[in-house]
């Protein structure tokens, strides 16, 4: 079968710019949420491991029955 040398690529037509907006939108959409996934994942920079310096631990806690009661003024 021979190609039509008239059917070539050409920009949207009037009924199809919203469609081509959609695609464009939803392209953007999965490339940002892909981008998203794969930094979540990242161990570069995880919070959740992070500990006090060894020293802060040494500091002793106030103990409230330790602490004498205030009485009010009158």
């Amino acid at each position: 079968m021979i190609a039509d040398p008239n059917d070539h690529i050409h920009l949207a037509h009037e009924n199809e710019w919203a469609l081509q907006l959609i695609a464009v939108v939803a392209a953007i959409i999965i490339v940002a949420g892909t981008v998203f996934v794969l930094n979540s994942a990242s161990k570069e920079y995880e919070i959740a491991s992070a500990k006090a310096p060894p020293a802060l631990n040494t500091v002793p806690l106030a103990d409230p029955a330790a602490v004498p009661a205030q009485t009010p003024a009158l």
